[in-house]
């Protein structure tokens, strides 16, 4: 028996004759000839793999895809709140300064057809009364 054999006996079962001949059979290794539809089944094997491969690199550019995609609608719904901020930040400015044209208006009288802030015009003297009661 070679020195294989009873190496392997030996780690199975402590001596070459406890351990079943098809077990120790099975166990080292055997030169067979190479069958040319062994080397057909290998390489359909291997390209079945390189085609799984192929299937999961192209999944995973999918998902990157997908991924770059949210990530541009997430930028996207952020660039149309600060629009909306900003169109908020000239509405509360053009109250700022319609309010300070107002007060100032309201000190000194205005003329009938005079322009208000440009959108409407006052066709009425306004003048500053003070009642006792």
């Amino acid at each position: 028996m070679d020195p294989l054999t009873r190496a392997i006996g030996a780690a199975l079962g402590g001596t070459v004759a406890s351990v079943p001949v098809p077990v120790l059979q099975s166990l080292t290794p055997k030169a067979r000839p190479c069958k040319v539809a062994d080397l057909v089944g290998y390489i359909a094997d291997l390209v079945g793999y390189v085609d799984d491969l192929i299937g999961y690199v192209d999944d995973l550019i999918g998902y990157v895809a997908d991924l770059v995609g949210y990530v541009a609608e997430l930028v996207g719904y952020a660039a149309d709140l600060v629009g909306y901020v900003e169109n908020i930040v000239g509405y509360v400015e053009d109250l700022g300064q319609f309010r300070a044209r107002w007060q100032s208006h309201r000190i000194v009288d205005m003329k009938p057809g005079e322009a208000l802030d440009g959108h409407f015009h006052v066709s009425l003297r306004l003048s500053v009364t003070a009642y006792e009661s």
